[in-house]
């Protein structure tokens, strides 16, 4: 039994610690092993398998122009003292790069304000694995803490951030990919943010999880890249708490969130400015493939929101999002794309409830927008599992919202009269679909519309295009049309206008038919059939 371990190379040799014996820092702010190069080029190595507990840095390891590595067996626990601090600290000047590795079960322990492992290089790769711990990693501050200006390979679970973050991995300078994996089920959690993982130029973000995610009062997932890096993140059943947004990703480049295997858990926990999956892009392609439930968003903006200013928007939704007595607050599936002639695609199988609008406010439960030139919409309800859009209790203003320059399609049915309709409920429109350029409006595109609708004041299905033509097909019943003043109003201001319609609009009891008209099919060129 030791007191503590202090190495230090006067030549410029390299620095090799094999300990195997139980270290105590007992004096004040002690460090428990301390291994450096005293200000020379070296390498230093740190095999531990004993326990380590210090009041200073637990294990520092300190090198200039060398390799660092620390491999531990063994729990380690420090503080605020001797050494950089923290449970683990690796800290390189220089060039080299770092490795933090431990196995068995050993655990980390960073007390007193500091990180559990935290690792500094200038130009060197940084890997950090505690994947194959049964230990857990545990910060006063962060729990794992690393920032490099080279490539970032961070593999990890059971790691609190008790007032910061769980992870943070930050590629910096001219940098390198950063790729951060939280697995085995053991969870992530951290006071202001759960797994941050950035980098900077074109150098990619990827965050891959299976495990539980607690962001506190910050993000789950926040992948971000500040030049035009791809990012990408994966969720495989990892249920996602926190005040911020569930998933965070933004970059000028692409975006990919469940591209790979999927988004899958759960979420809950988002406050009132957050949302479920949040994608922001610029120039980019920004795809998301949900599979997670977000029934538990009650307090959250909106469920999936994503924006490009040029780059694609493609979003693939099977989660209900809200709940039937409480939905999200401002938007179900937001995709916004500003500019540029690419496309934005939105398919949807979710339940999706909106609370209704508060004032002046508007709520929609699917919002696809598109203002480039040429840019199209389209927007797919599959029905398949018979789907709701909004309830009596949570109703958006629009169900369906599609607006572009291009074409937009609108369709919301299943392929199989066994299956169910699904329903539409909405405070205004039930379907709104328009083009404000060329573009043609078709609302029933690959099959009739066969949802039913409800809860409209103006109409179940609105379709119009400023240049283009506009074709309604519908088999969906809107007996329960009430009080609106249309069940189908299609116009369009210099095309053909055409509507099909199988299905019921208003009731024919008392006075719950539609208040104005069933069908209004107009064309300021007289093309309406």
């Amino acid at each position: 039994e030791f007191r503590r371990v202090l190495f230090r190379s006067t030549t410029g040799a390299n620095v090799i610690v094999d300990t195997q014996a139980t270290l105590y820092g007992n004096g004040s702010q002690t460090a428990g092993i301390l291994a450096n190069t005293n200000g020379a080029s070296g390498t230093v190595t740190v095999i531990n398998s004993g326990a380590v507990t210090a009041t200073g840095t637990g294990i520092d390891a300190r090198s200039i122009n060398g390799n660092t590595t620390v491999y531990s067996t063994g729990n380690v626990v420090g503080g605020n003292g001797t050494g950089n601090d923290g449970g683990i600290n690796v800290d390189i000047t220089g060039s080299g790069n770092a490795n933090v590795t431990t196995s068995g079960s050993a655990s980390v322990t960073g007390n007193s304000g500091t990180d559990g492992i935290h690792v500094r290089t200038v130009s060197g790769s940084i890997y950090v694995n505690t994947e194959n711990s049964y230990g857990s990693v545990w910060g006063s501050q962060d729990g794992i803490d690393v920032s490099g200006n080279s490539t970032i390979n961070v593999y990890a679970n059971g790691v609190t951030g008790n007032t910061g973050k769980g992870i943070i991995a930050a590629s910096i300078g001219a940098g390198g990919p950063v790729y951060v994996e939280a697995w085995n089920g053991y969870s992530v959690s951290g006071a202001t943010g759960g797994i941050y993982a950035s980098s900077t130029n074109a150098n990619a973000v990827q965050v891959n999880t299976y495990t539980t995610i607690s962001g506190g009062s910050g993000d789950g997932i926040n992948a971000t890249s500040s030049g035009n890096g791809t990012v990408t993140v994966d969720t495989y059943y990892s249920n996602i708490t926190a005040s911020g947004n569930g998933i965070y990703a933004s970059t000028t480049g692409i975006i990919n969130i469940g591209q790979n295997n999927g988004v899958y858990g759960s979420f809950s926990g988002m406050g009132n400015t957050s949302a479920g999956i949040r994608a922001v892009g610029a120039t980019g392609a920004v795809t998301i493939n949900n599979h997670g439930d977000m029934s538990a968003l009650t307090n959250a903006q909106d469920g999936i929101q994503a924006s490009s200013t040029s780059g694609s928007i493609n979003i693939s939704n099977y989660g209900q999002i809200g709940s039937s007595g409480n939905g999200v607050n401002a938007i179900g599936i937001d995709a916004t794309k500003t500019t540029g002639n690419s496309s934005v695609v939105v398919y949807n199988e979710g339940s999706i409830y909106v609370d209704a609008a508060s004032g002046n406010a508007t709520t929609y439960g699917i919002h696809a927008t598109n203002g480039g030139t040429g840019g199209n919409v389209t927007v797919t309800n599959y029905t398949y599992y018979g789907n709701f859009i909004g309830s009596s209790s949570a109703k958006p203003t629009y169900g369906i919202y599609a607006q572009g320059n291009g074409n937009v399609i609108v369709d919301s049915y299943q392929t199989s009269y066994f299956y169910q309709v699904g329903a539409i409920t909405a405070g205004t429109d039930g379907i709104y679909a328009e083009s404000t350029g060329s573009g043609n409006v078709q609302v029933g595109y690959n099959s009739n519309i066969l949802s039913t609708f409800s809860g409209a004041t103006n109409a179940g299905i609105e379709a119009k295009s400023l240049g283009g033509s506009t074709t309604v097909y519908n088999a969906g019943s809107m007996s329960a049309l009430s009080g609106a003043l249309y069940g189908i109003k299609a116009s369009s201001t210099t095309g053909q206008v055409y509507v099909y319609n199988s299905g019921q609009i208003g009731a024919a009891s008392g006075s719950n038919g539609v208040n104005l008209m069933g069908i209004s099919a107009t064309s300021s060129g007289n093309n309406t059939s």
